[in-house]
């Protein structure tokens, strides 16, 4: 164990423990799926490294998501400086147009 690895307690359900243990079977959809998004695992792994991979994976949805929703708050807020902007714009012509017609 690193010195940045720490073991915490964690409690899992029967259904959580069937997973895990899928996922330490070489050939079975849980792990062939787990090593097709985090890459190849050990032959031999541990029940501890298998919940840990799920982590890991369970870790990298979260921030993936996370960054999509910063990425879609931000084009939100493009769009909506933009209509301002369009706005703004339309004034502006709007306020020249009526200077020119008050000239005349």
């Amino acid at each position: 164990m690193t010195a940045s690895t720490t073991r915490k307690s964690v409690a899992l359900t029967a259904g959580d423990l069937d997973v895990v243990q899928r996922i330490r079977d070489i050939g079975s959809p849980e792990r062939d799926y787990l090593e097709s998004a985090l890459g190849e695992m050990p032959a031999n792994l541990s029940e501890s490294q298998a919940i840990a991979e799920l982590v890991a994976l369970g870790a990298r949805s979260v921030r993936e998501r996370a960054l999509d929703s910063a990425y879609e708050a931000y084009a939100q807020e493009l769009l909506a400086e933009d209509e301002g902007f369009k706005i703004a714009a339309k004034n502006r012509r709007r306020t020249r147009a009526d200077r020119r017609q008050n000239r005349y």
